[in-house]
């Protein structure tokens, strides 16, 4: 396992400053006088939420008088988010600070071409405490050509998917969690759900593609755009998982649970899903493993307990599945870094952000532990999207140490053997480019089994084919064969 040399000093200073950080108070920077009018524009990934602008006034009345500007909060749903996003890089309109990741909104692509501000000196002059706050391997995990470009929102790094099971379906049906190996051993509880429980949905996410679960490894990881995939016994050579055995069959099997009623008819075309998966009628879901992570389930999905069932060991991803940064066009930007260094290092903020108004969104039941109100006017359950979820409350059923356990975790995860590599797709852009757009277009209807794979998977592969996949590949690993040899 790699960065264990580093655990030590990790969990001391995190420890030290999320102790120190959580409910401290925040000094007013800046001059008020010649900060008049200055207004900030947040754009992030959201469901709609009715009471998003009583958060705003909130947040504005804590903050504005620390940095002497505006917050405009844009939360822009889903599903419309990279678009809409794309679309406002591309015009250079003006805005402030971006969420940014490496499964939406490419983090690398977007640094690499411009569309962020590079934040080193920002980060030493304005925002030392925030720099601090995070271990070095995080600031290292965000560095696009030795500069780094975005702020992690550091949250469990190392991940690993599996079943989200409703406990009640689970007792009365007798799952045994002991007993799912394989994606495929789920299936005959998923028939009794059919059978006996005629309005409930058995399977509920829009996909469970999982490469991991069949022996297929990348580096830095999947969600990354120009992540480099192999086999795990194999990981010199590089591979496209969609053109494997391995996808092909998952893709039968997605049809067969399609077919069968398992999966909603229209979940390919679903808006809001976690609107959707807030009335409960989700029996399996299939997502990603975390400490504590059944206590937020139980609010996601309309207050139901659920278990757990991972199909893999945790693997280290790095902090890029979430990350804030700063537009190039930003005309305040040493503002908005002294925002972001506010959300991660003050409690209050982050809290306010990630749960709404205290005994209007959420009320506390303990110290550090809410109980979050899933039908008020806001309740995104998506504290990663904002900043540090380690300076955040605990939710009902959390255990206590939920964020030690979530640092160990980080620390001990299965590192790829490929971990570092990052592929320059300068010479595959245009490439890389289209099909992105083919992913967006087939992807989906396929992975949930809406598309019939037989008539549609061949021509999805023949047109990858033509946008350049081969070509991708092929550079992919004329880049990995110089950087094995050069690695020492």
């Amino acid at each position: 396992m790699r960065r264990m040399n580093v655990a030590a000093i990790f969990l001391c200073v995190v420890l030290m400053l999320g102790a120190c950080s959580r409910g401290g108070a925040s000094q007013p920077n800046g001059n008020a006088a010649a900060d008049e009018g200055v207004e900030l524009t947040w754009y992030f990934p959201s469901g709609q939420w009715p009471d998003l602008h009583l958060v705003e006034a909130e947040l504005n009345r804590i903050v504005e008088p620390l940095i002497h500007a505006k917050i405009r909060l844009k939360g822009v749903d889903w599903n419309s988010y990279e678009q809409k996003l794309n679309t406002m890089i591309a015009a250079s309109d003006e805005f402030d600070i971006v969420w940014t990741s490496n499964w939406i909104l490419n983090y690398r692509i977007n640094a690499e071409k411009g569309a962020f501000l590079a934040i080193d000196d920002l980060l030493e002059t304005v925002a030392p405490t925030l720099k601090a706050s995070l271990p070095d391997f995080a600031w290292k995990d965000v560095k696009v050509k030795n500069k780094i470009y975005t702020v992690p929102n550091y949250q469990i790094a190392a991940h690993y998917y599996g079943f989200a099971v409703q406990k009640k379906y689970a007792d009365k049906y007798g799952l045994d969690p002991a007993a799912i190996k394989t994606i495929e051993d789920i299936e005959p509880f998923l028939k009794l759900i059919k059978q006996n429980e005629p309005d409930k949905i058995p399977f509920g996410s829009t996909q469970f593609w999982c490469p991991p679960c069949y022996g297929i490894s990348a580096a830095p990881s999947f969600a990354e755009e120009n992540g480099v995939a192999h086999y795990k016994e194999d990981p010199n050579r590089v591979i496209m998982p969609v053109d494997t055995p391995e996808y092909r069959n998952y893709l039968q099997l997605a049809r067969s649970w399609y077919l069968k009623g398992y999966i909603q008819r229209d979940i390919a075309v679903v808006k809001d899903f976690s609107r959707l998966r807030g009335q409960g009628n989700m029996v399996v879901l299939f997502d990603v493993m975390k400490p504590g992570g059944e206590a937020e389930e139980y609010w996601k999905n309309g207050g139901n307990e659920v278990i757990y069932i991972p199909m893999y060991k945790p693997r280290f991803d790095g902090v890029t599945p979430t990350t804030n940064a700063i537009s190039r066009t930003s005309r305040h930007p040493e503002k908005a870094m002294e925002l972001l260094e506010l959300v991660n290092t003050d409690s209050r903020i982050f809290n306010l952000l990630s749960f709404g108004i205290e005994d209007k969104h959420y009320k506390k039941i303990g110290e550090n532990t809410i109980r979050v109100d899933g039908q008020s006017g806001y309740a995104p359950n998506a504290n990663w999207v904002f900043g540090n979820v380690m300076n955040g409350y605990l939710q009902e059923g959390q255990p206590a140490d939920t964020w030690e356990q979530t640092q160990e975790l980080n620390l001990s995860a299965e590192v790829d053997s490929l971990y570092g590599f990052h592929p320059d797709i300068e010479a595959y852009k245009t490439e890389s480019a289209n099909i992105h757009a083919l992913e967006k277009e087939y992807a989906i209807g396929l992975n949930s089994g809406t598309l019939d794979p037989d008539q549609y998977y061949p021509l999805y592969l023949d047109l990858l084919r033509k946008a350049g996949i081969d070509k991708v590949r092929e550079e992919q690993q004329r880049q990995l064969d110089i950087w094995l040899e050069a690695k020492p």
